[in-house]
């Protein structure tokens, strides 16, 4: 078997990805992730829940992004 190439492993990585989504992604009574919400919204036909869900998630994920910034400016690490 001769060594994977780049496109093999973006094969790889998107099947993967689908994978989490299909068996992780929505355990009914378990698990409920977002991306997969935002998929099934799209799939219905519900453009305004999905604007407002992706909407939540761009301004959580700059919050977060935001945080973790400042702190590291605050708080920084010295290596020795």
């Amino acid at each position: 078997m001769g060594p994977l190439t780049d496109l093999d492993l973006s094969a790889l990585w998107v099947v993967s990805i689908g994978v989490v989504l299909i068996v992780g992604g929505s355990i009914p009574g378990h698990t409920r992730a977002l991306s997969t919400t935002i998929f099934e919204h799209v799939e219905i036909g519900k453009y305004l829940h999905t604007h407002v869900v992706s909407a939540f998630m761009l301004i959580f994920s700059f919050l977060v992004l935001l945080t973790v910034y400042i702190a590291n400016r605050r708080f920084p690490i010295h290596a020795s």
